[in-house]
């Protein structure tokens, strides 16, 4: 527990790209399946989880016993950054499962985030077409309603007032960038050119710009005087909760290290005060001496 009581505190948490339904997916190891056996009789059935599943459920469960420790007795809202399923479309599903399956692990995938007793709402972000088919997030929302009772919303992006500062939210952003040494700077640029785009129409920029679809975590700040006023604003881009596959590792040229969790903003009256990453890396390559 945070050693102090801090007033007017709220705790906004971030994840991102689970992809339920991946064989290198967000898997709650408690989900019950249904399907026929060879006779057509109904059955129960669970997926045996994968090493990457299990070290995932792991860094999940890690990320969620430490947020609730820096929430304390104050009020938690989640987001979901977008991808909460796979879809079919790329292939490596887990056997066997339709897409309804996938919904169904989306699902047992938030309960314990929303479970936790601080819980007071959360929002689902659309993500890329091809993993969210047949409205994937507006179908999980109405379930994790009524198994919840909270107040669980979907939308594409959004602009979230929390008090005095601004949390825009979308699945889609900037590229981590293309070499280590380049790292953030496409990100940054995006940042300056979202922040200028609000100003053009009249809108007060946000305090954070929170993205995913990328898998990485990334994070920049701009720093500004706009009519005589100093102003911050940071991007944020989410890690994922989901590991390589094959299509990954082409797309993103075989990255060596894989980061996993969740990202919580705190505001305290109405201000973000705090950016605190629950985060942990794994090294995917094989050590070999010959």
């Amino acid at each position: 527990m945070w050693p102090h009581k801090k007033r007017n505190r709220r705790v906004f948490a971030w994840i991102s790209d689970t992809h339920a339904g991946k064989k290198t997916g967000l898997l709650n190891p408690a989900t019950v399946l249904i399907r026929t056996d060879d006779e057509g009789i109904e059955e129960q059935w669970q997926p045996e989880p994968s090493t990457t599943q299990r070290w995932l459920w792991s860094v999940y469960q890690d990320a969620i016993s430490d947020l609730a420790d820096f929430c304390g007795d104050d009020d938690l809202l989640v987001a979901h950054c977008g991808d909460i399923t796979h879809g079919d479309r790329h292939g490596g599903c887990i056997p066997e499962t339709t897409r309804e399956d996938q919904r169904i692990i989306a699902v047992d995938n938030l309960l314990p985030l929303l479970s936790l007793k601080q819980t007071k709402k959360a929002r689902l972000l659309t993500g890329t077409e091809v993993h969210v088919p047949e409205c994937a997030e507006a179908r999980v929302a109405y379930r994790l309603r009524e198994k919840t009772g909270l107040d669980v919303q979907t939308c594409h992006h959004a602009r979230f007032t929390m008090g005095q500062d601004i949390v825009d939210g979308a699945h889609h952003g900037p590229s981590p960038g293309s070499r280590d040494w380049l790292e953030g700077n496409v990100a940054f640029y995006y940042l300056k050119d979202r922040v200028y785009k609000d100003r053009r129409a009249g809108k007060r920029p946000a305090r954070a710009y929170m993205r995913g679809h990328y898998h990485r975590h990334i994070h920049v700040s701009l720093h500004e005087r706009w009519d005589q006023e100093h102003f911050n604003s940071e991007l944020i881009i989410i890690p994922s909760l989901s590991g390589q596959d094959s299509f990954i590792l082409k797309v993103a040229k075989s990255p060596p290290i894989v980061d996993a969790g969740l990202v919580a903003l705190e505001f305290i009256d109405g201000h973000l005060e705090d950016i605190r990453p629950f985060i942990e890396e794994n090294d995917l390559r094989m050590e070999e001496t010959l």
